[in-house]
């Protein structure tokens, strides 16, 4: 298919989510962005959503590295797992909401 003309991803790919992606940094700690922050990137932006959605749709395997380590910890990557599933999962993966 042409991707062009059709706005659409073709071929078989795998997606993989690194979550410390979703890090940011502050006095030489790493911290999972606060939940508000990923919300608004990648759920409240439709663009960014439908881009989002049609990648998990129409992709053929999806990882995800938790990477603790370069999360700012476990409790940290878990933070990000949570709002993955979420978001994009529909609670599929069963993480446990971390308060």
């Amino acid at each position: 298919k042409d991707t062009k003309t059709t706005g659409t991803l073709s071929g078989a790919y795998v997606l993989d989510f690194d979550l410390d992606c979703f890090t940011t940094e502050c006095r030489e700690k790493t911290y999972a962005w606060p939940e508000d922050i990923f919300r608004k990137e990648y759920i409240e932006s439709y663009n960014v959503r439908f881009f989002m959605e049609n990648l998990l749709d129409r992709a053929s395997f999806i990882t995800i590295c938790r990477e603790p380590d370069c999360c700012g910890g476990i409790g940290e990557a878990n933070k990000i797992l949570n709002y993955l599933d979420r978001y994009f999962f529909d609670g599929a993966l069963s993480t446990e909401p971390i308060s």
